[in-house]
């Protein structure tokens, strides 16, 4: 696979699918989504924790890479983050 264009394209992609299952489960909260390219993907949660209790739970796991974080919601917001590379 190609790299993808936008960084967690592959982890939107994932949550994505995983979405239906998930609210035909009845799962809520939070999920961290990191797609590893030796590993595959990792999914963790769902977590009934504040979106910053469940972030800081991803950079713990993950490290001070991008990785996603979304709420199990059946209609999602449209979220646009800006952040500059150093």
């Amino acid at each position: 696979m190609g790299k993808p264009e936008n960084v967690l394209e592959n982890e939107i992609k994932i949550f994505d699918d995983n979405l239906p299952k998930w609210l035909g489960l009845g799962v809520k909260g939070f999920v961290l989504i990191k797609d590893h390219p030796e590993f595959g993907a990792v999914i963790l949660g769902p977590y009934d924790e504040q979106m910053n209790d469940v972030a800081n739970r991803g950079f713990s796991v993950f490290g001070n890479t991008p990785f996603l974080l979304r709420e199990v919601l059946e209609e999602q917001p449209i979220i646009f983050i800006n952040y500059l590379a150093a």
